[in-house]
């Protein structure tokens, strides 16, 4: 398999997925019609920068939502901007719109994969722990319960 040029030439960003695409607007319109041509931009594009969501499982242990992650392989992280935003700002300042995401957030926040499966791990990690804490807790009351019964 032959590597796309761009994977030659840069280090990996350790993010997965494909380098994100920038798109800065100049034209000098209202906040509103600004956000318009963003979000028509973002609903074209979709298959293209949206991830797949992973559950593991048909159930959910919370007993509401499937819990799971979101698979970014072979996905494009597009953001936007506009110019004003920049200038006013900063390139780093909170002026960046994932297209996925929900609010404006700094240039690293912004390209930082959320939902991940790393952070699915982390969660099911603690759930396991929990469930363990609960068992001993269980099994030291089932204890203390038979020495009572004992005891009289």
């Amino acid at each position: 398999m032959v590597d796309p040029l761009w994977s030659t030439l840069w280090d990996d960003s350790g993010r997965g997925g494909f380098p994100p695409v920038a798109l800065i607007f100049t034209k000098d319109v209202s906040a509103q019609a600004r956000m318009n041509r963003i979000k028509t931009i973002r609903d074209l594009s979709r298959t293209c920068w949206q991830p797949r969501w992973q559950n593991p499982h048909s159930w959910s242990s919370q007993g509401t939502k499937e819990d799971g992650w979101w698979d970014h392989v072979g996905t494009v992280p597009v953001i936007a901007t506009h110019l004003d935003e920049l200038r006013t700002h900063g390139p780093h300042g909170p002026v960046w719109w994932r297209f996925g995401h929900s609010d404006w957030q700094p240039i690293t926040d912004a390209l930082t994969n959320t939902g991940t499966k790393d952070e699915y791990r982390a969660r099911e990690e603690q759930r396991s722990v929990e469930r363990e804490a609960q068992e001993e807790r269980r099994r030291q009351e089932r204890e203390a319960l038979r020495r009572q019964e004992a005891g009289k």
